[in-house]
């Protein structure tokens, strides 16, 4: 791919006032990278820079699965591993007679959720039909999926949330989002720290990913750049550059949440996926795990086989397509 015509597309993206501007990284190996901004990093003017912050909502999900599979190489946790081992709070979860049931209508798991259920997002635990009667109890007490982090801490997240039924039984259903912030709490415990600490010390720091993390520092917060949604054709600010929950260090612990980073640090993470090295050099992860990371988990589960996954699909569609934040393609070539 060349920067020149990727850019372009971008520069057209940006007249057509789709978002106010971007970073975009295009790299062919470890040592060949370009990255050029364009545009603003928001609607005030400001211009965006090669070293901008965005935040990276989902993207997170690759870098939690990283150390997770980082753990495994080294022995330290297994794929099967029960999760309740970490998460009490999810140990012997009814599930749902069917997705649309009566928060009373329940029966047994057929298993505990185990480790590799999060990774997959097949833990019974996910975005569900807001019409439903889970859907309805989880926007109740703060527990739903959406574009705005949760002000809640992890722990008590993670109360509420497993105080409701599985949507279906681990290992047989694939629901989004939910999983991974699972996974981020099963990470921080096991190490006995916050996400931000363990993700510091075991991807971020040896991928040479300085400007990633849970949130952005005080004295960096200016290099944040703004998030908009589209709202009759035009973008309305929903967290303002250098502002909101993902500037300076949060008042709760958001081992649940989502990552900040440049486009520099991802296509980092990106080079680590490619050869499977650290950023000194030495091997991060195996083939193998690397090839888990992009080959199909779910193949037959059928993920939007119901009305409810359907239209759960449809709203992680919805969100990404309402929340623009200043953009942050990232390319790298295989060859």
């Amino acid at each position: 791919m060349r920067i020149e015509s990727a850019a372009d597309v971008l520069l057209r993206h940006v007249a057509a006032g789709t978002f106010t501007g971007g970073v975009l990284a295009v790299g062919r190996g470890r040592d060949e990278l370009d990255v050029v901004s364009l545009g603003r990093a928001d609607l005030e003017g400001a211009p965006m820079s090669t070293e901008s912050i965005f935040r990276i909502q989902s993207m997170t999900k690759a870098v939690v699965a990283a150390a997770t599979l980082r753990a495994v190489q080294e022995g330290a946790l297994s794929l099967d591993d029960p999760v309740d081992r970490w998460l009490p709070e999810l140990a012997d979860r009814p599930v749902l007679r069917t997705p649309t049931s009566p928060l009373d209508e329940t029966v047994p798991a057929d298993g505990p959720i185990r480790v590799r259920h999060l990774l997959t997002c097949t833990s019974g635990i996910g975005v569900v039909d807001p019409r439903s009667p889970l859907g309805e109890a989880m926007e109740r007490d703060g527990t739903d999926a959406g574009p705005a982090p949760s002000p809640l801490g992890a722990d008590e997240w993670l109360s509420r949330l497993a105080a409701h039924p599985l949507v279906g039984h681990p290992g047989a259903v694939w629901r989004y989002h939910h999983s991974f912030a699972l996974l981020g709490i099963l990470l921080a415990r096991r190490a006995g720290t916050t996400l931000e600490d363990h993700l510091r010390r075991v991807v971020l720091d040896p991928l040479g990913m300085p400007d990633t993390g849970s949130w952005v520092p005080e004295d960096e917060r200016h290099r944040l750049v703004g998030a908009y949604r589209l709202e009759d054709g035009r973008l309305v600010e929903v967290e303002p550059a250098a502002g909101g929950p993902y500037a300076g260090t949060p008042p709760v612990d958001v081992s649940h949440g989502e990552l900040v980073s440049t486009a520099s640090d991802y296509a980092a993470f990106l080079a680590m996926l490619v050869d499977g090295r650290a950023a000194d050099g030495s091997t991060y992860l195996s083939d193998g795990l690397r090839g888990e990371m992009v080959r199909d988990q779910v193949l037959g589960i059928g993920r939007v086989a119901s009305v409810a996954q359907r239209r759960a699909v449809e709203l992680v569609q919805e969100w990404q397509g309402v929340r623009l934040e200043a953009g942050l393609p990232v390319g790298r070539a295989l060859g």
